[in-house]
């Protein structure tokens, strides 16, 4: 029994000498992988470092983004030629600073002078997607976004100096105690000068009601730069001295809430005694103003006049504007957005589809479709595949490959006994030829667009309340009534069509066209980003295209279509490179009968309604 034991107990111990071996190699093999992987991105990021190829020289095709870069250039006289990307490794891609991903797009144009998508596309690729929210917070700043430590330690190995026009920090009093402190300011700041230009384009100068409204409005600017102000301190020393440490829990939290409150009504007193007013103004000497950080300059740089604020105080909302609680009509917008845009994101997964070698990971291609959808709402062109890095949606390869993960997530069990077609009938619906390309309209995009608009009118902004009033105001009585039932009363069975009517009369960025007997949709050259309101109601049968193409073009006839609203779809003109964006521009602008390919175009009112 006893040589039984021993050899039970030598045979465990040698089970377990295997295990602690085999956990021991497991280790020794990762470390060797970890400094071999290292050793490979360390050469990688030095070839990185290596000039690149020059780009190819562009083609003499005549492209939707052609037009698009001529109508950035408001009427310039020469045109930029556009070079395309070059092909370069996956690392070089990634850690070369995405210096060949951008030249496609930015040749001759500094960094800094990233649109809101731009700096979204740019950090994506810089492996930095965790900060893509900056772009938005820069935008509603004015161009400034404040970075926290732990945001600042995320984008360390950005080149800030590189996309950033001006910089500055808050250091907090104290800091050197605090080791998270050393290395990153408690605040630093970032200002990107194309964001700020693309925003002040679209401000509009409020007008106020009264001299009270323009000094909450103040107030509440310079509330979040509160700490700048040499006089906060001051502030914060009164508040502590009264402050009870035993009754607060969270003394930090609450000493910063009690300083601003005291801050607040010193500034609010400082106002009223330096503002001068009169009947239709409030002028406010910059001289006068306690302390200007210049993240605010941008802000208050339409009311300025030489040395002085300038607001009017001369608003009056027009009369008889329909009732509505506008936290009913926020919630239902912000509900149906949510489901559009997951709607979309099913619809864009032949774009994205799965890959085994990808350059890019299936989540950064998905992030990178979202922007598109975001700067050209639906329109799918060559070009844009390219520049977002997606894929030909009618590919079979990538047709099966969704349709197996989709199988395989939803119906594991029957994933072998399903078949899959060898056709998208989504995108087919959605397929239309342009000067010889193949494009793609998904209308999903701008549903979602259009609900953005809207949320952006009724944000209970002052800026916005002009917006808001004047459509408000353009409701018949019968959509004015059904408005004020269905969101002061909160039917949510009408809240759809009651929506419909404000939709009517968005200006739209997109327009239907005529093309070699197909429905086309486009670029709407008339569309400006600060013009929210179209001058008259879309024509329906615009609408219905623009907002369920695929569902038109499968229940009607295109060329049946197109010869009972001729009159109000005009013909996307065959011209060349040069003048093609002029010349549609120019048929949208007039309202006299003009020919182009030899065919009537009718009034181009109705080319957006």
């Amino acid at each position: 029994m006893h040589y039984i034991g021993y050899g039970i107990l030598i045979w465990v111990g040698i089970e377990l000498g295997v295990i602690i071996l085999i956990f021991m190699l497991a280790i020794t093999f990762d470390v060797c992988t970890g400094v071999i992987n290292k050793v490979i991105d360390m050469r990688n990021r030095a070839k990185a470092r290596k000039p690149k190829t020059k780009p190819k020289p562009p083609t003499g095709r005549v492209t939707l983004q052609d037009l698009e870069a001529e109508s950035m250039e408001d009427g310039s006289t020469t045109t930029k030629q556009k070079p395309q990307d070059t092909n370069t490794s996956q690392q070089g891609m990634q850690d070369g600073d995405s210096n060949q991903l951008d030249k496609g797009k930015h040749m001759g144009k500094s960094k800094k002078d990233m649109d809101v998508c731009g700096l979204k596309r740019h950090l994506i690729l810089q492996r930095a997607g965790c900060l893509a929210w900056m772009a938005d917070h820069a935008y509603k700043n004015f161009g400034w976004v404040a970075l926290t430590p732990l945001h600042q330690a995320r984008g360390s190995h950005l080149a800030w100096e590189r996309i950033t026009a001006d910089q500055d920090r808050y250091v907090l009093e104290g800091a050197e105690e605090l080791e998270w402190l050393q290395k990153y300011p408690y605040r630093a700041y970032y200002f990107f000068r194309g964001i700020c230009a693309q925003r002040q384009e679209v401000q509009r100068v409020i007008i106020f009601k009264d001299s009270a409204e323009v000094l909450n409005f103040l107030l509440n600017l310079y509330k979040p730069y509160a700490h700048f102000d040499p006089k906060f301190s001051q502030h914060q020393t009164m508040v502590n001295l009264n402050l009870e440490a035993d009754k607060e829990k969270n003394r930090a939290r609450f000493l910063y809430e009690q300083t601003l409150q005291s801050w607040s009504y010193s500034f609010e007193n400082t106002l009223h005694k330096i503002c001068l007013k009169t009947p239709t103004q409030v002028k406010i000497p910059l001289s006068s103003l306690p302390f200007c950080p210049k993240t605010l300059a941008p802000v208050l740089e339409k009311y300025r006049w030489g040395d002085t604020y300038i607001f009017q105080t001369t608003y009056t909302p027009p009369p008889n504007l329909p009732k509505f609680d506008p936290e009913i009509l926020l919630t239902s917008l912000s509900k149906s957005l949510k489901l559009l845009q997951e709607h979309l994101e099913e619809c864009m997964q032949n774009l994205v589809p799965p890959q085994r070698k990808p350059k890019f990971k299936r989540k950064v291609r998905k992030q990178l479709a979202k922007l598109c959808f975001a700067q050209h709402h639906g329109l799918i062109t060559p070009e844009y595949i390219e520049h977002f890095k997606l894929h030909d949606p009618e590919d079979p390869e990538a047709i099966k490959a969704v349709a197996q993960v989709y199988i395989a997530q939803n119906f594991p069990s029957s994933k072998d006994k399903i078949a899959i077609p060898e056709e998208s009938e989504y995108f087919a619906l959605r397929r239309f030829t342009l000067n010889d390309q193949k494009h793609y309209y998904m209308e999903q995009a701008l549903w979602v667009w259009a609900y953005q608009r809207l949320l952006e009118i009724f944000n209970n902004s002052l800026e916005s309340r002009e917006i808001q009033d004047q459509l408000l105001a353009r409701l018949s009585p019968a959509q004015a009534c059904e408005f004020e039932q269905v969101f002061y009363e909160n039917l949510e069975e009408k809240q759809g069509v009651a929506i419909w009517s404000l939709i009517e009369h968005l200006a739209l960025p997109l327009a239907v066209l005529q093309q070699d007997d197909q429905v086309v949709i486009a670029k709407n050259p008339h569309f400006k980003p600060a013009t929210f309101l179209n001058e008259s109601a879309h024509h329906r049968d615009i609408l219905r295209l623009l907002f369920f193409f695929g569902r038109v073009l499968s229940e009607e006839n295109a060329s049946q279509l197109l010869q009972m609203s001729r009159d109000i779809i005009p013909v996307y003109p065959h011209v060349s490179k040069r003048w093609a964006f002029m010349r549609l521009k120019f048929i949208c602008s007039n309202k006299k009968r003009v020919a182009c390919v030899g065919l009537p175009i009718r009034p181009i009112k109705t080319l957006v309604g």
